[in-house]
């Protein structure tokens, strides 16, 4: 047995696995980053209870999608252009379930989503607050894609170094 051979194709799987790790977390990890989800609930008349915080402000990153687990009976709840009562105003490109009570409503940012918005409870002027729109984060320059030539560089030369170095081990004759 040539354990030269062993050698070199045990380094050069290990080269390849690690530029592998370093491509796939390259390419997965920015993907990764999940938008939030809001618990919204109305014990009074007087303010939507949202994460535990009474009618806050938020923001939410165009491209996202967002979950409003929604228990709120009596206090329908809207995404609106505008902070009036009723069920006029409705912004309802992305969302799904709009003014609803109980259950899930979800919403996925358009890119052209206009900012401000508000969510706006259609039966009481006071639980309302402002949704602010906001561009998705640059993707930082050189991290990625500096992750995945390098990846890429060290799978191509594990498998480049292991293919010429076990042909050239390869001893003539009988293995013995």
């Amino acid at each position: 047995m040539n354990h030269r051979i062993d050698r070199v194709a045990s380094a050069t799987g290990w080269l390849g696995i690690a530029g592998w790790l370093v491509l796939s977390a390259a390419i997965w990890v920015p993907q990764r980053a999940a938008a939030q989800d809001f618990s919204v609930s109305a014990p009074t008349m007087t303010a939507y209870v949202i994460n535990a915080q009474n009618n806050p402000s938020l923001t939410l990153v165009r491209g996202r999608t967002y979950t409003f687990a929604i228990n709120a009976p009596g206090h329908p709840f809207y995404i609106k252009t505008a902070q009036v009562t009723g069920t006029t105003s409705q912004y309802t490109s992305g969302v799904t379930n709009n003014g609803a009570t109980s259950g899930t409503l979800s919403f996925a940012v358009p890119s052209n989503a206009p900012t401000p918005l508000f969510y706006q409870c259609a039966v009481h002027a006071v639980m309302t607050g402002t949704i602010n729109i906001v561009d998705p984060p640059p993707v930082p320059v050189g991290t990625p894609w500096s992750a995945a030539v390098l990846g890429l560089l060290l799978s191509c030369i594990g498998w480049l170094v292991g293919r010429s170095r076990i042909r050239a081990s390869i001893p003539d004759g009988p293995m013995g």
